[in-house]
């Protein structure tokens, strides 16, 4: 979920501009990036099932 800013997600091959409000899910194991197009994005990662690598 981006919280602030604009960043373009690459998803496989799907582009998407997202702003602030806005989520995508991205499956496990699909190729992504995400590029900032300003000097400050925020974003939040939800992961389910829970990546214990992550606690």
């Amino acid at each position: 979920m981006v919280l602030e800013g604009q960043a373009r997600f690459i998803v496989g091959d799907v582009e998407k501009l997202l702003g602030p409000g806005d989520m995508y899910v991205i499956p496990g194991g699909v190729v992504h990036k995400v590029i900032s197009l300003d000097c400050l994005v925020k974003a939040l990662d939800f992961f389910h099932p829970v990546r214990e690598e992550y606690l």
